[in-house]
């Protein structure tokens, strides 16, 4: 993929999720973002996590859906050509916030690597340092600048 800036990169990073509960449970369709993480064991591994809302998940004995891009034999994405995970129960894979007044959890996708599907992660390499003196509340988080005619 020769587009590398961020903006083109977080269709790739986002999924969208959708759970289902059998006999009239509910349904909860909502979206998350894939983060790799070092798995801190002393090895180079790393784990890949989807991270949403604990309400977007709804309910982990439910069945997880998503859906991602195939990849070609190059590594570009195949758009249109979808697989589609299904998981019944995720919840040996599900790890909510400790804190119960924080709305996060992760499902542990790792698994999918060993798939032909196109995604990109978030890692530390995304997450910069704020810099208080600078950030404040009600400050822009994300700032555009128009692509010079080359891009």
């Amino acid at each position: 993929m020769s587009k590398k800036k961020f903006e083109h990169q977080i269709s790739h990073i986002a999924v969208r999720i959708s759970i289902e509960i059998a006999n009239g449970g509910g349904n909860s369709i909502g979206t998350g973002f894939l983060y790799q993480t070092p798995l801190n064991d002393g090895t180079d591994r790393t784990l890949t996590l989807l991270i949403s809302n604990k309400h977007v998940f709804l309910n982990p004995d439910g069945k997880l859906i998503i859906s991602l891009n195939k990849k070609d034999n190059a590594g570009n994405p195949i758009y249109g050509d979808i697989e589609t995970f299904e998981q019944e129960g995720f919840r040996g894979a599900y790890y909510e916030h400790p804190d119960p007044e924080v709305d996060l959890a992760c499902v542990n996708l790792s698994g999918i690597s060993r798939v032909s599907v196109f995604y990109m992660n978030l890692n530390e390499a995304f997450i910069k340092d704020i810099d208080y003196d600078v950030v404040t509340q009600g400050s822009d988080c994300l700032l555009y600048t128009s692509p010079s005619p080359r891009d």
